[in-house]
């Protein structure tokens, strides 16, 4: 998968798909997606995995083309990952902030993890 398939699914999540004026730049999203694939590795190595069944690394993204070492069952993951981060970036806005903690929460789950002060028995 190449980051540019992520960066994809962000920008619908983000509704800014209009390139002529979104709202976050490229670069930005690609940090985010850097940040994601570490937040991967922490909780969730096993998503990582290699064909030779090796946990793969992070890779830093600087660029779409990049080749990403995850499979695309971990795109929404990561997406909603960088959806919580570019929320977060606009926290100024109580509408934001919301949506930056619903998308992290949201990840988390995905990941089988439960976040922090949320009850294990949480719907």
């Amino acid at each position: 998968m190449i980051a540019s398939e992520v960066i994809t699914v962000v920008r619908r999540m983000l509704n800014d798909e209009d390139a002529a004026a979104y709202r976050w730049p490229d670069l930005n999203l690609l940090q985010y997606l850097s940040d994601a694939q570490r937040t991967l590795v922490r909780f969730r190595p096993d998503l990582l995995l290699t064909a030779a069944d090796a946990v793969a690394s992070a890779v830093e993204v600087d660029d779409l083309s990049d080749v990403l070492i995850v499979g695309t069952d971990s795109r929404v993951i990561l997406a909603t990952l960088v959806c919580a981060q570019a929320f977060s970036e606009d926290s100024d806005d109580g509408g934001n902030l919301k949506r930056a903690q619903v998308c992290e929460s949201s990840a988390y789950r995905m990941m089988g993890v439960v976040p922090m002060g949320v009850p294990s028995n949480a719907p």
